[in-house]
């Protein structure tokens, strides 16, 4: 078919009539972002005027300017299309690390939870209706409050970033997740005042420490050694390779660079807020203790392998049930591997040692953080209470002005 002839209109550049009396624009702009000259045209409807004419004319020229397309808006694609995507620019965006386990469980809670409900609706039509009655299903199914609440913050998240990646307005609301459980209150009682998880005192940590090494001295004693001596986590303790100390001087440094991802069995590189690591120093008597450990070891080697056959990495499960029989035979309230980060933190901080050294061995960005693991027990606020006799009845120094 050949181009039709078009009748330029006098006096006006851009515009034209075609053989069929309709009014064609056709302009040419500069892009202010990409700097390149843009070219468009379009055939206006039949009957249209010539002041609707030079509005069109102006807008395209305008939209060629601006680099704004007058193309329709892509169609926002559904949750279960856009949750790869989700998970690929979390990724990238350095929100989720490459070898933790957050877009593993993230994306099992989706599949799981989710998308078999949801997954067919589109980003931009799913309203607060939507949600609360996958809220509501959630509930039904008999699923905890704390497991509803964890999927539903991947759900609000996938939304989220859906609708801002597509150029969407932001949900209005979202509906409230269930409330989180309440533990069950019980009486305070003297029997029971002294309860509950707290760092251990000085006192407490040698008692625990001694029944360790008569316990298990070449299996758990270095381990909760190594945790005590510098707060870590148990990922970070799991992952352990020998290259990673060097014990040769006073200090001991610890290149903390590996943690073990319990779900896949297998060590990633990093810690849990740093891809890099941070570096750890052990004190002079816990650098002795381990230095025998390293003599004669391969580099690469777990420096606590497990001794469970088919398992290269000891768990979370065999520390506790180390603990307990630990706490059984000394008398101890029964502890968890937080203990190490909270001893250490707790201990620091009431023997009046710089907050900011202990904010740094425990690799936190903020003192709130590592505030929150200080957590005396009852025996450290005792002796506590004694130092305030002299504070709260300190006796006055003699006047002696008059001597």
């Amino acid at each position: 078919m050949a181009k039709e002839k078009l009748k330029p209109v006098k006096g006006v550049a851009g515009l034209f009539v075609n053989p069929r009396g309709q009014y064609v624009i056709r302009t040419t702009a500069l892009s202010e972002k990409t700097g390149k000259l843009g070219e468009r045209s379009k055939t206006l409807k039949p009957g249209t005027t010539k002041d609707i004419a030079l509005r069109e004319l102006a807008d395209l020229r305008e939209k060629l300017r601006s680099g704004e397309s007058d193309q329709p808006a892509r169609q926002a694609p559904t949750l279960e299309a856009y949750a790869p995507l989700f998970a690929q620019r979390r990724l990238s965006r350095g929100k989720w690390s490459a070898n933790g386990g957050t877009a593993e469980i993230t994306g099992w809670r989706l599949d799981r939870y989710v998308i078999p409900v949801l997954g067919d609706y589109l980003l931009d039509r799913i309203t607060y209706g939507d949600l609360q009655a996958w809220l509501d299903g959630m509930a039904a199914r008999g699923l905890s409050a704390r497991t509803i609440r964890a999927v539903y913050g991947n759900l609000r998240s996938l939304i989220r970033d859906g609708r801002r990646d597509y150029g969407l307005q932001p949900l209005p609301a979202f509906p409230d997740p269930p409330a989180a459980p309440k533990a069950a209150k019980t009486e305070l009682t003297w029997e029971n005042f002294d309860q509950g998880q707290a760092a251990l005192t000085r006192e407490q940590l040698a008692l625990f420490l001694e029944a360790s090494k008569q316990e298990s001295p070449h299996g758990w004693y270095p381990f909760v050694v190594l945790g005590f001596a510098s707060g870590a986590r148990f990922s970070e303790l799991a992952a352990v390779e020998v290259q990673d100390l060097n014990l040769s001087g006073d200090v001991g440094i610890w290149l903390c660079r590996r943690h073990l991802i319990a779900s896949r069995g297998e060590s990633a590189p990093g810690v849990k807020w740093d891809p890099k690591g941070e570096v750890k120093l052990l004190d002079t008597t816990s650098t002795q203790i381990l230095r025998p450990f390293l003599i004669g070891r391969e580099p690469t080697e777990l420096l606590f392998r497990s001794d469970q056959p088919h398992y290269e990495f000891r768990s979370n499960k065999g520390l506790q049930w180390f603990f307990d029989v630990i706490c059984a035979k000394t008398k101890l309230p029964r502890v968890t591997s937080k203990i190490f980060r909270q001893t250490y933190l707790t201990l620091s901080h009431l023997e009046s040692m710089a907050d900011a050294m202990s904010q740094a061995q425990a690799g936190h960005t903020d003192a709130r953080t590592t505030g929150a693991y200080i957590k005396p027990s009852v025996e450290a606020r005792k002796q506590h209470a004694k130092r305030m006799g002299g504070v709260l009845y300190a006796v006055p120094e003699p006047d002696r002005s008059d001597e």
